[in-house]
């Protein structure tokens, strides 16, 4: 049984990592040089995109999912993605607040890969965060 609970927690410190590196490069472009746009739409072809909302804790699926949304929402021309279209027809200001989300988002994932971390193998409850850990990252995938 012990061992079972070892790999409850390797594979939410894992599907942490993964999520964390993701966001991170993410980040990195969206605050680097060039058009805001254009690191928005570089940001999400090539770290975010490929990210399902089911694979966030529950209480980022929501924002993720119309982050998601936004980026698919026109129908693009030839020679271009959806996000690329949907992204051209958002205003400076709208990529930003994109950008911004992205950025919260990240120190979330960040937030709860740490404490999971700090938690290490002892899988008892002790705080609201361990419950809200246990909730986000362990009922969910019992229910898939």
């Amino acid at each position: 049984m012990l061992q079972g609970i070892d790999n409850k927690n390797n594979n939410k410190e894992h599907l942490m990592r993964h999520l964390s590196d993701r966001f991170i490069a993410a980040v990195r472009l969206c605050t680097g040089s060039g058009p805001v746009k254009q690191r928005l739409t570089d940001a999400w072809l090539t770290q975010l995109d490929e990210i399902e909302p089911g694979e966030l804790p529950t209480h980022l699926r929501a924002e993720f999912a119309s982050l998601r949304q936004a980026m698919y929402r026109y129908k693009p021309m030839p020679q271009e993605t959806g996000p690329q279209a949907s992204i051209r027809k958002m205003s400076a200001s709208q990529a930003t607040r994109y950008k911004a989300l992205i950025v919260r988002m990240l120190g979330e994932i960040l937030r709860i890969k740490y404490a999971i971390q700090k938690r290490g193998p002892d899988t008892t409850k002790n705080s609201k965060l361990d419950t809200e850990i246990e909730t986000s990252l362990e009922a969910d995938h019992l229910l898939n």
